[in-house]
């Protein structure tokens, strides 16, 4: 992987889990420090150095129509005087993934930031966003696109946490009946508890996929681990089944 995030698989950018920088046991802020930086370095080589050749599209096909509707979408956004902006958007959601979606987490809560964030991504949806000045657009659909990922963040909280997973690498779930944090860590004069992790759950993955047929949006599913590969094949025969071929019919 070279300084812009590039593979040595040829425009194929690495970045977060993939990159063995996420994941449960990350290293904290430095994980996400990479993540972030790893997608600005990655956005900026792809739009300086692969610029889009012109595409020529055939009349009244699929990707017509959604261009078409996508255009007359932003076009109504710059009348739309009386909507959120995408500087108010972007706060809203800052503030409710801080408050219910980082380091400290409880299900009556997430619940309920689930449903604010359905509620203000339904509100973009159907009154559109404001636009103050042309380049408020990057801005407007970065926030139109950020509370549709908040709402899939928070449903996928929302099912972990019914599932019993409990407190698991850098987040801690609050519970009265859980074990006490620290006796001087308080909440209205009562110590924290918190719920353990339930390691069960380890030998499972949680998937999420988009359905905008379901109310909130979102489908959630559990699926099994796979298993690690249990070749343990010396170098020598290993690289001569690459080298023949082999490997690909195994």
């Amino acid at each position: 992987m070279n300084k812009w995030w590039e593979s040595s698989v040829p425009h194929t950018f690495v970045i977060g889990e993939m990159a063995g920088t996420h994941g449960v046991k990350r290293p904290g802020g430095s994980a996400l420090n990479s993540g972030q930086i790893g997608g600005l370095r990655a956005a900026e080589c792809i739009a300086y150095t692969r610029p889009l050749e012109p595409a020529t599209l055939p009349e009244n096909s699929e990707s017509t129509a959604q261009i078409e509707s996508l255009i007359g979408k932003l076009s109504g956004w710059s009348q739309n005087h009386h909507a959120l902006s995408g500087q108010q958007v972007l706060k809203e959601i800052q503030r409710r993934m801080t408050a219910h979606a980082a380091h400290i987490r409880e299900m009556s809560a997430a619940r309920s930031a689930l449903a604010e964030a359905l509620q203000l991504y339904r509100r973009i949806e159907s009154e559109g966003l404001r636009l103050d000045r042309p380049k408020d657009l990057i801005t407007a659909i970065r926030a139109e696109h950020l509370a549709l990922t908040s709402v899939a963040y928070l449903k996928a909280i929302v099912e972990l946490l019914a599932s019993g997973s409990g407190s698991r690498g850098s987040h801690l779930v609050l519970a009265e009946d859980g074990q006490t944090i620290h006796p001087a860590i308080l909440r209205d004069g009562k110590p924290l508890r918190f719920k353990p992790e339930n390691s069960t759950l380890r030998t499972t993955i949680q998937q999420i996929e988009f359905a905008p047929s379901l109310l909130d949006l979102f489908e959630t599913r559990t699926i099994p681990v796979r298993p690690m590969p249990k070749d343990r094949k010396a170098f020598e025969p290993a690289w001569q089944d690459f080298r023949e071929g082999r490997i690909y019919t195994v």
